[in-house]
């Protein structure tokens, strides 16, 4: 493995299923994450500190790497860079937004999260004392799910088929054979989805 060293293969390697390309890459952007968000660490979200938004950045590079596309002419450490600095100024705006809009609201940790009445709020504060954060993973699903759905809306079925395989490990070739489309088709099809996942960056 040590003979790719370079980002594109390693990328290449990662979405034909390679764990130990996916996991190089993830070491060799690890300190570079933690230096390009650390002028931002400085905005508090309720208790987070600067490990928590390194967590949500790291958290955050799987999905990056999927949308990366080695014809957008620009090198996935620019690429990664961009999108994760956007996905965290726009987890500071909403985490702002919000404490704005409950400052002044008094919460009963007695109280139910939501009208369904299935968990109190005293069920996902956690122990200061303990290193786990259940409201950083209660953050992190909410921005994930509402990121997917975001997708689901801008794509469609035939796209989003065609990267399902892509990610899968499969090549052109073969999901065109699979789907019963022309290469050409699946090439488009990876394209467009690309260019939406961009569109989705920006408007974060």
């Amino acid at each position: 493995m040590e003979r790719y060293i370079n980002d594109d293969e390693l990328i290449y390697m990662a979405r034909c299923g390679s764990q130990a390309a996916e996991e190089i890459l993830y070491q060799r952007y690890y300190r570079l994450v933690k230096r390009w968000i650390k002028p931002f660490c400085y905005h508090r979200i309720e208790s987070w500190d600067d490990e928590d938004y390194l967590q949500f950045a790291m958290m955050m590079f799987s999905t990056i790497m999927d949308s990366y596309r080695i014809d957008q002419k620009t090198s996935l450490k620019t690429f990664m860079k961009q999108s994760l600095i956007r996905r965290i100024l726009s987890l500071i705006r909403v985490g702002k937004d919000e404490a704005l809009a409950t400052s002044q609201l008094p919460v009963s940790l007695d109280c139910f999260i939501g009208d369904d009445e299935r968990m109190r709020f005293e069920e996902i504060v956690g122990d200061p004392l303990k290193r786990d954060y259940p409201d950083l993973v209660l953050r992190i699903k909410e921005t994930e799910t509402c990121y997917d759905s975001e997708v689901y809306k801008r794509t469609s079925l035939r796209e989003r088929e065609v990267m399902a395989y892509k990610k899968a490990g499969y090549d052109e070739k073969e999901i065109a054979n699979r789907l019963d489309i022309s290469i050409k088709s699946v090439y488009n099809a990876v394209y467009r989805y690309h260019q939406k996942m961009l569109a989705i960056d920006e408007l974060k």
